[in-house]
């Protein structure tokens, strides 16, 4: 909001506190109003600005890697923990579209629009036309780790004899 208000371009940084609070486990949102507020204050300081100039880049690439690193484990985690079956070619070709998509910040040509929003767009278009292909093919919900032998003519998993 202050940098839109003095002609700067808008500015977040929602994915950037998910690192931090991964990394740090402080979720009290009473703690991050004192982190802005603290910012906000030491950004009108060029004394402090100085100080942060003086890091050098690859302590901050490091710093950014690890944060951004957090950020998408954290959504394998929720993956996992709700048991996202990735056995099956819909939700593996969504998560990987999507994925991709937001990680290398892919945006529009006009420019407005990129990153996070269209790989969230991505993944719920991708999710429900491939859901409908596969539907009308008669393959939804196929198994990627079944493998070939076990799956008979019909494309359905068959049981093994010797079991």
């Amino acid at each position: 909001m202050f940098a839109g208000a003095g002609g700067g371009s808008g500015t977040t940084t929602y994915a950037e506190n998910i690192g931090v609070m991964a990394a740090t486990r402080i979720y009290s949102t009473a703690v991050y109003w004192v982190a802005a507020a603290t910012a906000l204050l030491l950004s009108l300081c060029p004394k402090f600005g100085e100080l942060i100039a003086t890091i050098p880049a690859g302590v901050l690439g490091g710093a950014g890697t690890v944060l951004y690193g957090m950020i998408g484990l954290l959504g394998a985690r929720i993956w996992i923990e709700n048991r996202v079956d990735f056995g099956n070619s819909v939700n593996l070709l969504t998560a990987a579209v999507a994925l991709i998509a937001g990680i290398a910040n892919f945006t529009f040509a006009n420019g407005n629009i990129g990153g996070i929003t269209v790989g969230a767009f991505a993944a719920i278009i991708i999710y429900h036309i491939m859901r409908w292909i596969a539907k009308r093919c008669g393959t939804f919900g196929d198994d990627l780790t079944a493998s070939p032998a076990s799956v008979g003519a019909d494309g359905l998993e068959q049981a093994d004899p010797d079991q």
